[in-house]
């Protein structure tokens, strides 16, 4: 369902993905399995803008209250897709724009999931999660004052890292 989500949208579906995602996909946030859990952040990523435009059924504030938890998640994919997901629940039609009701859900742990990105971000170099870093600055960037220095320096020591770190192999 996540993958036609889109088209879904399009076709004027939007109340039944709503309801599919409430009765079947919203308890997978706290499933013992790893994968449903990945998959549950993964279909919120999916279908965001639906939920945006729906703040009347709170499962937005559900999702993004179960999408930052699962940034601690101990299972890396987890964790990983939790990243990705959190900016597309945040964003508001693009990279820079806060939807709304976002603000009550993580500006209050807006610290503990910055720590949380930097700390995924020492452990797996993809560029999703830079490009996902880039996309949390603009929308939060009214709000990161009290990081600023925080964050720069965690930036300036990733930036160190990475520069000092031997060279891949095969001209990678």
């Amino acid at each position: 369902v996540g993958v036609i989500a889109p088209f879904l949208e399009e076709a004027g579906a939007q109340q039944r993905l709503i309801a599919f995602a409430g009765d079947h996909v919203g308890g997978e946030f706290a499933s013992q399995s790893p994968i449903l859990r990945c998959r549950a952040c993964w279909f919120a990523g999916r279908v965001s803008r639906t939920l945006g435009e729906a703040p009347q059924t709170g499962l937005l504030a559900h999702y993004l209250r179960a999408v930052v938890a699962l940034h601690k998640d101990p299972c890396l994919p987890v964790s990983f897709r939790a990243c990705l997901a959190l900016r597309s629940l945040c964003a508001d039609g693009g990279h820079s724009a806060l939807r709304p009701d976002v603000s009550d859900v993580v500006v209050p742990v807006l610290q503990e999931v910055l720590d949380d990105h930097f700390r995924l971000m020492d452990v797996v170099e993809a560029d999703d999660l830079v490009g996902c870093l880039d996309s949390m600055i603009h929308i939060f960037s009214s709000r990161l004052a009290p990081y600023a220095d925080a964050m720069a320096r965690r930036l300036a020591s990733h930036l160190l890292r990475l520069v000092q770190a031997p060279a891949h192999k095969g001209g990678e």
